[in-house]
């Protein structure tokens, strides 16, 4: 086991042959500007990255890696790059992966490697002030005192991450989260604007609860029911779509799709009688946390009268799972009568031993709880 001070040492080396890198790089760049760029990159490195397998690398070989690494950072296309680079061991590499700022990019990618089975350590996570002319990076600063406008994530892991197969599910997976971040306040806005709608169907009070910071929507849609030849069936509505994907093959669902052509949360969709559902997908998040997706549907009308759905996925937060069912009155009240209606004591013993019982039970389950007195 290796000691704080072997560790040091370890982390010292590395520095040092990094500062052998920059000293080099300044006698063969002939660019100024250009090693000015690379110069920022390989401080940002020696300050902040953990060594990992790059500490046994020679300076020559580090030097060659940290230019590779540099180049498709400077020259990244489109909102993200995601490249595999293998270092001195042939079942290592490292993950490097450059887009826009957003929350969740280190959970998210972490998530997905640890589904893959896949081992990982994180060699740094940067958040940084990148400024680029047409496509081109011009210059890269650490954002400690300034708004980061972009991430840098470097994590070391197993040769199998970085298959054409696995680089494509972690650039969806990042494509997600930044889907997430640049949707968020229209996906919180949605959610909100559709409070009247909720409250029209008796469930204004659960309503209100998720908004006050206890779900975090992470994909809506407006889907349509339509009458097809021979069966019911469903489409999306057309720039309805905000945030992650809404299942695995990312159909968008722009032409009707017959009943038995879709997937269970469809189907359950078409034959919802209920005007408001509440489950749990089956379908594990993408991006944050390895949960299942909370699925809502709620059954609403457009304007001309036509039936649609609010289709809703998401996460309850952890703030919704620190408080009490009895904080909210409308659950206290809830079961105060059923605990009438069942003849117990308001002062008894058991009255405030079933009472301390239910509100340990899940919230949302309580909101849908129907007592007998219930109208």
């Amino acid at each position: 086991m290796n000691t704080s001070a072997d560790q040091q040492k370890i982390v010292d080396e590395f520095q040092g042959k990094l500062n052998q890198v920059r000293a080099q790089l300044a006698k063969t760049t002939q660019e100024s500007a250009e090693f000015l760029q690379i110069e920022s990159f390989i401080k940002l490195l020696r300050d902040n990255a953990v060594p990992a397998d790059l500490g046994q690398l020679e300076v020559h070989s580090l030097k060659e890696l940290c230019v590779n690494m540099f180049t498709h950072i400077k020259a990244r296309e489109g909102e993200l790059g995601v490249h595999f680079f293998p270092i001195n061991r042939q079942d290592q590499g490292l993950l490097v992966c450059n887009c826009d700022e957003a929350p969740f990019l280190l959970d998210s990618l972490l998530l997905l490697l640890r589904r893959q089975r896949l081992g990982w350590q994180v060699v740094t996570h940067l958040r940084l002030k990148v400024r680029r002319k047409n496509g081109t990076l011009t210059s890269l600063q650490d954002a400690k005192l300034e708004m980061a406008n972009e991430s840098l994530l470097i994590v070391q892991s197993e040769g199998s991450a970085g298959t054409p197969e696995m680089l494509d599910k972690i650039r969806q997976v990042l494509k997600d989260v930044l889907h997430v971040a640049s949707d968020r306040g229209a996906l919180q806005k949605t959610l909100e604007d559709l409070q009247p709608q909720a409250e029209k169907v008796g469930y204004g009070s659960f309503w209100s609860w998720l908004t006050d910071e206890n779900f975090v929507p992470l994909s809506y849609r407006q889907l349509r029911l339509t009458e097809l030849e021979d069966s019911q069936g469903i489409e999306m509505v057309e720039g309805s779509e905000l945030g992650i994907a809404s299942d695995p093959a990312h159909n968008r669902l722009t032409i009707p799709k017959e009943y038995t052509q879709c997937d269970a949360h469809l189907q359950a969709c078409i034959t919802q009688k209920d005007t408001l559902a509440v489950t749990q997908s089956g379908k594990p998040s993408p991006v944050w946390r390895d949960e299942l997706l909370t699925s809502i549907s709620l059954r609403g009308e457009t304007s001309g009268g036509q039936e649609i759905i609010h289709d809703i996925a998401g996460l309850y937060t952890q703030h919704s799972r620190g408080s009490s069912a009895l904080d909210i009155e409308e659950l206290r009240t809830k079961v105060e009568q059923a605990l009438t209606d069942l003849g117990i004591a308001p002062e008894s013993y058991n009255y405030r031993k079933t009472k301390d019982l239910l509100s340990t039970f899940p919230i949302t389950e309580l909101f849908f709880l129907v007592t007998h007195s219930t109208p």
